[in-house]
């Protein structure tokens, strides 16, 4: 899965200009966090069928790197791409980018707030 985002480079700036690092890491581990939750709580209400339910949930993780200044969730399991596309057998259960769509607007909002805007 690809996410673009456009303007990166101007908050970038801004962010330099106007944020101190330390409320930056924070808005990230904050964000983090709360896609982690949403994930892990969209898992136990799309997967009806069982299946994956409790592997899925247990295998997702947020590891914060790059000094707390980049979030990345994982969820370790050969299947969790069937679950959130699905296959020709079985409909997508998606719970990764329902939750994405959810928190990434709260963390843009939050990032140009940082940024004077």
């Amino acid at each position: 899965m690809s996410i673009e985002f456009d303007g990166l480079e101007q908050l970038s700036r801004d962010l330099q200009e106007h944020a101190r690092l330390e409320d930056v890491k924070t808005v990230v581990k904050q964000s983090g966090a709360e896609l982690n939750d949403a994930t892990i709580s969209n898992m136990s209400t799309v997967y009806v069928k069982g299946y994956s339910k409790q592997n899925n949930k247990n295998n997702t993780k947020l590891e914060l790197t790059n000094g707390n200044l980049t979030a990345e969730q994982t969820t370790e399991t050969d299947h969790i791409y069937y679950n959130e596309y699905g296959t020709r057998f079985m409909e997508a259960e998606p719970a990764i980018k329902p939750a994405f769509e959810q928190v990434s607007p709260k963390f843009i909002q939050r990032l140009r707030k940082l940024a004077g805007g």
